[in-house]
């Protein structure tokens, strides 16, 4: 079954790129009128993980030139950011790349997103992390987000709960074995104070899960991290990568936020100025978060940790030297320090 956008919605279901071979000049032609020439770039090689993404440089009828993104990915998370652009992208307060087209190909499980490319910014890494203006910028946009879906029931909204495959709607759980494996190889990690937190957590995620839902709930954008993070100049940066939408509890943006933009260090030296800054962002818009705010973000936090040990714990590990590797590594780091941070003591 293709699921359609704009100008693809008369194309045939194999028009929906298996890889940047399947992109054709005819095919760029539907989306953005005569194409005479392009060529083809790969782009955020190591930065997204699963598919690809491209950047297309073409030469028009007439003379003109343009520069478009082509994001192929499975299915499933391509409907969800195909429905943010749709639905949502209309009332989120954030700069966002220009949406062009996107179809879905659920039956050969393979997705594609066309973007206009931004020229002259900078990706976010976070294995640097970001300095601390930085920092109380995107804590505010994040509040700024947040604040403009507040327990809002807005049709578009609900469009990205009726997909039905978020991952905050299923509580998480680590897959048979991957525990075991994880400990093996990073035992020297799971230092005294943090291992009860990872070897309890089965019995705690159904429970964590359950007090965040029964929260406020708004649009998160649940992968916010600086590798989704195109810094321009002075302006506001823009926030790419919307596979993830859904509907849910803010403390889930909070916690990518404080193990995914700030390393440890500044996380220690920043993070609890840029935390007020959300909280203040909120107030601004006449929203106070949850009583237990810092309560639930440690909630988020554990819930974060399924995750890093189902990726950590696979059979086959990312090759050591990769940033892959390193990534994973990073996140199990931060996010173990994060929770030691925001423990009771």
């Amino acid at each position: 079954m293709v699921e359609p956008s704009l100008g693809l919605e008369t194309m045939c279901p194999s028009s929906v790129p298996a890889s940047p071979a399947g992109i054709t000049t005819d095919w760029l032609s539907a989306l953005v009128g005569g194409v005479i020439s392009w060529s083809t770039t790969e782009i955020g090689f190591e930065y997204g993980l699963s598919g690809s993404t491209h950047r297309i440089d073409l030469e028009l009828l007439g003379g003109a030139s343009k520069s478009v993104v082509v994001k192929l990915a499975p299915a499933t998370p391509t409907r969800r950011e195909i429905t943010f652009f749709e639905a949502c992208a209309h009332r989120t307060p954030l700069p966002l790349p220009g949406f062009i087209d996107g179809a879905t190909d659920r039956g050969a499980d393979r997705g594609v997103v066309v973007l206009d490319y931004l020229q002259g910014t900078r990706r976010g890494d976070v294995l640097e992390g970001c300095t601390e203006a930085e920092a109380h910028t995107l804590a505010g946009m994040l509040a700024r987000l947040h604040a403009a879906w507040w327990n809002d029931d807005d049709p578009g909204l609900r469009s990205l709960e009726d997909l039905g495959d978020d991952r905050v709607g299923v509580v998480p759980h680590i897959r048979e074995g991957r525990l075991g494996i994880f400990l093996d190889r990073f035992d020297e990690l799971a230092d005294r104070t943090i291992r009860p937190w990872i070897e309890g957590l089965e019995d705690r995620a159904a429970a964590l899960h359950h007090a965040l839902g029964a929260g406020p709930t708004t649009l998160i954008h649940a992968d916010y991290h600086l590798d989704n993070v195109l810094f321009l100049g002075s302006r506001e940066p823009f926030i790419i990568d919307w596979q993830q939408a859904t509907a849910g509890p803010p403390e889930v943006d909070v916690a990518r936020f404080l193990v995914e933009c700030l390393t440890t260090d500044q996380r220690s030296r920043y993070g609890p100025a840029a935390l007020s800054t959300y909280v203040e962002g909120l107030g601004t818009a006449g929203i106070a978060p949850a009583a237990d705010f810092e309560g639930r973000v440690l909630g988020a936090l554990e819930l974060l940790l399924p995750g890093i040990i189902n990726w950590l714990g696979r059979p086959e590990p990312d090759p050591p030297e990769s940033r892959k590797a390193a990534l994973g590594r990073n996140m199990l780091l931060n996010t173990m320090a994060a929770i030691a941070d925001f423990a009771p003591s």
